[in-house]
């Protein structure tokens, strides 16, 4: 069973999406990063297209035709290990799947940090030396206090030799509550989710993204719903659930019970097969997938009580 659905079984939306369920890696920083933050960089790591589009269509830069995008390794300073970019995407030629076009240096900043006027150049400089491309920084942050000091250009002290961070921050992230827009722009939707979770439109953005997985993206959306209670604090959440649309309600509440289903019978077949081997009883290959890919809780329950005495695993199946 995985980790997300032994949250699933407890029952509640609130155990269901905890930031528990994200299992984001964290890189190695001077402070521990929040869940805010952990969130939005999964959202690049997963979806590394998100940074071109940002760049694009929020700040509105020219950019070269580009190719598939990869996530980069984050420890762009070879000679300081420790000192971790939050990521690193870089986009292929287009004409050449090998060649990098762009890199982009992703960094979620939430508050004043003068250490990050130092190790920015050196993320560019780095990322830049080793791939041989145009390197850019966006830089996502998600206060209008936090944006607004992001965007200083930071002099490197060579004459004409400044960077300026692209930002990206509340005034720029739109606010998306049309689900139909939302099952587009799943990632653009998710990030606005985050940063204006606590504005007024907060939670018509949240029920926006639900519809559109519930009605579009199923299954394979719902990292998306995971990653939003992820980045927000209990209390936000609980306000943010209170103002959704009842569809979305009902939406997450239906998914829940869905996934406790899932999440018992699992539990139920790991059982039984755990008992028949610990008494050595062999089970073939064909048992063994009709057991794990079975749903019905009744069904499973009775299996487990036979697999206590059982000579063969073949007659658990009848």
């Amino acid at each position: 069973m995985t980790y997300c659905d032994q949250m699933c079984a407890e029952s509640s939306i609130d155990h269901l999406l905890s930031p528990k369920v994200i299992g984001v890696s964290t890189t190695t920083k001077t402070k521990s990063p929040s869940p805010e933050h952990e969130a939005i960089t999964r959202l690049f790591q997963d979806g590394p297209r998100l940074a071109a589009d940002i760049l694009r269509d929020l700040l509105h830069v020219p950019l070269p035709d580009l190719g598939r995008p990869d996530v980069g390794p984050n420890d762009i300073d070879e000679h300081q290990p420790l000192r971790r970019a939050d990521a690193v995407i870089v986009f292929r030629d287009e004409r050449d799947a090998d060649t990098p076009a762009l890199a982009v240096v992703v960094e979620v900043q939430r508050s004043r940090d003068p250490g990050k006027n130092w190790s920015w150049p050196a993320y560019v400089a780095n990322a830049r030396g080793r791939l041989r491309c145009p390197t850019y920084l966006l830089v996502v942050a998600p206060t209008k206090t936090a944006a607004t000091w992001c965007a200083t250009p930071i002099d490197l002290g060579h004459p004409r030799f400044t960077l300026t961070p692209l930002v990206v921050g509340p005034d720029q992230i739109p606010t998306i509550t049309d689900a139909v827009r939302a099952a587009r722009e799943m990632d653009l939707t998710t990030l606005s989710a985050i940063v204006h979770a606590t504005d007024p439109e907060g939670a018509e953005i949240v029920s926006a993204l639900m519809i559109a997985i519930r009605d579009v993206h199923g299954e394979n959306g719902v990292r998306y719903a995971e990653l939003v209670r992820a980045a927000l604090p209990p209390e936000v959440w609980k306000n943010v659930e209170k103002h959704m649309k009842t569809e979305a309600r009902e939406f997450l509440s239906e998914y829940t019970r869905t996934k406790m289903t899932e999440s018992r019978a699992e539990a139920l077949a790991g059982a039984v097969l755990r008992v028949l081997e610990a008494r050595g009883v062999e089970v073939p290959a064909k048992v063994r997938a009709e057991i794990v890919a079975c749903a019905d809780l009744e069904r499973l329950d009775g299996w487990l009580g036979a697999a206590v005495t059982v000579e063969r695993a073949e007659d658990l199946l009848g």
